[in-house]
């Protein structure tokens, strides 16, 4: 149901194993690449690809709710919520279907505003 590509981010806490674990059974296929514009450069045979990083992984929440979003949700993208440091908070894409691409500099979806995108509430980004 889900490609999920992991990209290197160089960190002390990287674990690509548990950044893929923490998605549960909804990866189908699992990627690791070393840079954002290696993502369009791969083919995608699922309906949807998810972009996270080695150092980071889904949340309990997230990973449950996660089999309904890909299943019933008529967006093409999904941002989800992820915890910073210092109690800070960020929204991003991070979930996309197979036919759209990602900007090369960042998790931004190119031609954005003729995309439906929406929001996933249940759950973070550590």
């Amino acid at each position: 149901m889900l490609t999920l590509f992991i990209l290197k981010s160089g960190s002390e806490d990287a674990d690509p194993k548990r950044a893929r674990s923490s998605f549960g059974h909804q990866v189908s296929v699992t990627i690791e690449l070393n840079a954002l514009e290696d993502v369009n450069n791969e083919d995608v045979l699922t309906p949807w690809y998810g972009i996270i990083y080695d150092d980071e992984q889904a949340d309990e929440q997230l990973e449950a709710s996660l089999k309904t979003f890909l299943m019933y949700s008529p967006a093409d993208v999904l941002s989800i919520f992820k915890k910073l440091s210092g109690g800070r908070i960020e929204k991003c894409s991070r979930i996309f279907k197979k036919t759209v691409c990602v900007r090369t500099d960042s998790l931004v979806p190119v031609d954005s505003g003729a995309l439906n995108i929406d929001t996933i509430l249940n759950g973070w980004i550590e």
